[in-house]
């Protein structure tokens, strides 16, 4: 039942804890924030919470810059805080059998899913167990709704905690997804093939298992599956400031560039881009073999080498790496000062500075496979044009045939042959057999 007996004592599994006890040091005040927050919902079962958590909260502070470095005062609470949420009396030993109710509630994001086992044992309801992962790349996909993602948690969850649910009466399984309530009910033509799985999984606990939905503020799991070690991290920064430089900027650092130097032509500094990524352009043009001595570049009168890169018409040549334009792409598309625009804005913003053979395409491949934008922009779906029958120049000229089968027999027949003219709209009905 996830806890390990030795001589004279009882502790508590690694496989149950896990979750909270690898949870990495917060290096954002967003972060910092997700953690408290979690903490908060157990602070009646710590004691001297408030003490406790008082370097973290400081760094909360509006005066505070966004990227926090804990001092350490703030890592001993970040690390106390840790072993308190996973220790008695805050973690609990489970009231087992027929007779035992659990609360288990479940969260997913873009990145992970999560979920925390309690139960009430008399003073309030106490966590049993905590139980988070990352989210696989399948998972992360595009076919992968807000609706798939929660549905998934609640059924890995309940899987997880099996041995605990499955002799128990009735559990409550919570939820910030409300249209999630009526999973065990929905009809099975309304499902897809993922979730017909997921209802399959979870029928050994129809009978005892009932679906609610809370706000995500007052979900114990939301925290737990937006941890920081779950989101994917860049390697090299591309711009400066880590983010895409506007276009009003990116004209005025030109111009004083232009006025400064006297020059005529854009240059890498305009562009704002980090040292690392402009290496690595540079490092690309001596694997791609257009940018070559004799490379396809020098019969295109419109690209010029400068300053150890190449420009067409006043743009930067981005050389053959998959892995480069697909990260250029994606902070274009999906900084925060871009905001997820469409195809057209966004190939706008690539075409103003960059270049490389088929980045039409694919731009446009990369923007229709966003996953926020598939999740949040909904698209008209267009009926199918419809083709009506052409009119009958005469009655009988165009008819319509059908049968209608196993009717109750009579003088030998139990099918009728149904024929419609298309014209008039007279019907002929002749009995027949279905052989």
């Amino acid at each position: 039942l996830g806890y390990t007996v030795s001589a004279g004592k009882i502790s508590v599994s690694t496989k149950k804890v896990e979750a909270v006890a690898d949870w990495p040091v917060p290096k954002t005040q967003k972060e910092v924030r997700s953690f408290v927050q979690f903490c908060n919902f157990y602070a009646r079962f710590i004691h001297h919470f408030s003490d406790l958590t008082a370097p973290l909260t400081d760094l909360l502070r509006k005066s505070q810059p966004q990227k926090v470095t804990l001092t350490p005062a703030c890592l001993e609470a970040f690390e106390t805080l840790k072993l308190r949420l996973i220790s008695a009396p805050c973690l609990i030993l489970p009231e087992v059998g027929s007779d035992a109710t659990f609360t288990v509630a479940t969260d997913a994001s873009t990145v992970g899913i999560a979920a925390v086992m309690l139960q009430d044992q008399g003073g309030g309801l106490q966590p049993v167990s905590y139980w988070a992962r990352k989210l696989n790349p399948a998972e992360r996909g595009n076919t992968y709704s807000a609706y798939d993602l929660e549905a998934l948690a609640v059924c890995e969850a309940v899987k997880h905690w099996r041995c605990y649910l499955e002799g128990c009466s009735k559990f409550l399984v919570v939820t910030d997804h409300d249209t999630l309530r009526h999973l065990l009910r929905q009809p099975n033509n309304r499902l897809n093939k993922r979730q017909a799985r997921y209802l399959r999984d979870l029928q050994p606990f129809v009978g005892s298992m009932t679906l609610a939905y809370r706000k995500g503020a007052l979900n114990e799991a939301d925290p737990l599956s937006r941890r920081p070690d779950f989101v994917p991290q860049a390697t090299v920064p591309l711009f400066w400031d880590g983010e895409v430089p506007s276009d009003r900027e990116l004209r005025r650092k030109s111009q004083l560039l232009f006025e400064d130097a006297q020059l005529n032509s854009l240059t890498v500094d305009a562009l704002q881009l980090s040292p690392e990524f402009a290496d690595l352009i540079r490092e690309g043009f001596s694997q791609d073999s257009f940018y070559g001595d004799d490379g396809e570049w020098t019969r295109d009168s419109r690209i010029e080498a400068r300053d150890g890169y190449f420009w067409r018409l006043n743009r930067l040549c981005i050389p053959q790496n998959s892995e480069l334009r697909l990260r250029l792409i994606t902070e274009l598309h999906e900084s925060s000062s871009a905001g997820h625009r469409g195809v057209a804005s966004t190939l706008a913003k690539a075409l103003d500075r960059f270049w490389w053979k088929r980045i039409r395409q694919d731009v446009k491949d990369f923007c229709e496979r966003c996953v926020v934008c598939r999740r949040a922009k909904i698209r008209p779906q267009m009926a199918a044009t419809l083709y009506p029958l052409p009119v009958p120049p005469r009655p009988w000229h165009t008819v319509g045939l059908d049968y209608l089968t196993h009717l109750p027999e009579s003088n030998g027949f139990n099918s009728v042959l149904i024929v419609v003219d298309h014209l008039t709209r007279m019907a002929h009905f002749l009995p027949c057999t279905e052989s």
